[in-house]
């Protein structure tokens, strides 16, 4: 079995794990950061909404290379077709290309020293002595053991990590939901975000379509 030896293991190469990464390395530690995926970013699991804020908070500028369209308004909908309409001077939201901006979080990181293993996917921790002290992953047909001194769980909601470490489920209320990027559209007001409630159409939650141009959107339900 490889071994590996660093300071930070870093398991899961979304924003979290990336921004966690990249934090790290700046910092002048040796850091590794994991993702089971061949590419970093996909598949897609998100609507691809973000504020400007978002933006600001990793480091990133919205390029056109990210921004697929500016979102100027959000409505919410009640049952009746009755909306709140909420927009601001000082507001400005985005649908994003998420694999793009998830790549360009990784980029940093590794620009700041991390070293990024994709194709690797944690099957657990290793523990000595009841304290975590690193990963065992599976890459390439091998099982790879990663020692380190700190391990970030950013592997998402289904954490193997957090799992693993026998950390119990933090999230009781999370639901299933479904999404589809919808094309061929004509729609009247991409800059606009839209959310639908209802016990008919999202009992306990809502809908969604968050414009990403004009004729392309993403329409869930959760």
């Amino acid at each position: 079995m490889p071994l590996l030896r660093c300071d930070v293991a870093v398991v899961g190469a979304g924003p979290a794990g990336s921004m966690a990464a990249r934090a790290a390395a700046e910092h002048g530690v040796h850091v590794i950061l994991i993702e089971e995926h061949p590419e970093v970013g996909r598949p897609v699991y998100c609507a691809e909404g973000l504020s400007l804020n978002g933006f600001v908070d990793a480091g990133l500028k919205p390029t056109p290379e990210i921004v697929s369209q500016e979102i100027v308004k959000v409505r919410v909908y009640a049952p009746n077709k009755r909306y709140l309409e909420l927009t601001s001077s000082d507001w400005v939201g985005y649908t994003i290309n998420r694999d793009v901006f998830d790549r360009a979080l990784s980029e940093r990181a590794v620009e700041a020293g991390a070293e990024l293993m994709t194709g690797t996917r944690a099957t657990g921790v290793v523990k000595e002595g009841g304290v975590v002290s690193g990963v065992v992953a599976h890459r390439g047909g091998e099982t790879v053991r990663i020692e380190a001194k700190v391990v970030v769980g950013a592997d998402g909601y289904a954490s193997t990590v957090r799992k693993s470490a026998g950390l119990g489920r933090w999230y009781p209320d999370i639901v299933t939901c479904a999404q589809f990027k919808l094309g061929d559209l004509s729609l009247d007001e991409p800059e606009v975000n839209e959310f639908h409630l209802g016990s008919k159409v999202a009992p306990g939650a809502y809908a969604w379509v968050f414009p990403k141009s004009q004729e392309v959107a993403n329409v869930g339900l959760g």
